[in-house]
């Protein structure tokens, strides 16, 4: 288990994971754990996204970070 993992619960700000549901380094399973360890936090995978969604989805990436902070 990484390291990180051990402080996790212990963020309490507003946070946004994103992920591709394709991802290689950052599989959904790890990134989904992640989420439920951080309070607060809201999960977004991007269908069919590796490890670069901004790239390969920056609209749709764009548009979710774009709300995100708006509802802040």
């Amino acid at each position: 288990e990484p390291p990180a993992r051990d402080w996790l619960s212990n963020i309490n700000t507003p946070t946004l994971l994103l992920g591709g549901t394709l991802d290689p380094f950052q599989v959904p399973s790890a990134v989904r754990r992640n989420a439920r360890a951080i309070k607060n936090s809201k999960l977004v995978f991007f269908e069919e996204g590796g490890h670069e969604s901004h790239l390969t989805h920056p609209m749709e990436f764009f548009k979710t970070l774009d709300s995100f902070l708006k509802s802040l």
